[in-house]
């Protein structure tokens, strides 16, 4: 790790330990970390209607999407292979269009 880094962020050595000590326990996260807070974000500004014009936005701890950010670039790689060919939701380079073109093309032949 660069050592300007550590330097300029004195955190970066805990959340290190934190990481490591959960990958190598099987622990997910400090259970704080695992906690989120509702908010309303409006729609459209300003809000005519609370019940219509907010949506429930969760605001997650950035450490925890960090993590989970690392745990998924060190998995990804063995996940791939096991991806059912028509999942198309939360793949990135993937989208609803291709699962649209898919079904298509499927219903062409």
């Amino acid at each position: 790790m660069s050592r300007l880094f550590t330097e300029s962020c004195p955190l970066v050595e805990l959340l290190t330990a934190i990481y490591n000590s959960s990958l190598r326990e099987g622990i997910y996260l400090p259970s704080l970390w695992k906690t989120s807070y509702v908010t309303p974000l409006p729609k459209q500004h300003p809000p005519r209607s609370v019940e219509t014009d907010l949506r429930p936005t969760s605001l997650t701890p950035t450490a925890a999407k960090v993590f989970e950010s690392l745990v998924m670039k060190r998995i990804e790689n063995s996940l791939v292979s096991k991806i059912d060919d028509n999942q198309f939701g939360a793949i990135a380079g993937v989208s609803t269009t291709d699962a649209l073109v898919k079904i298509t093309l499927q219903g062409s032949m």
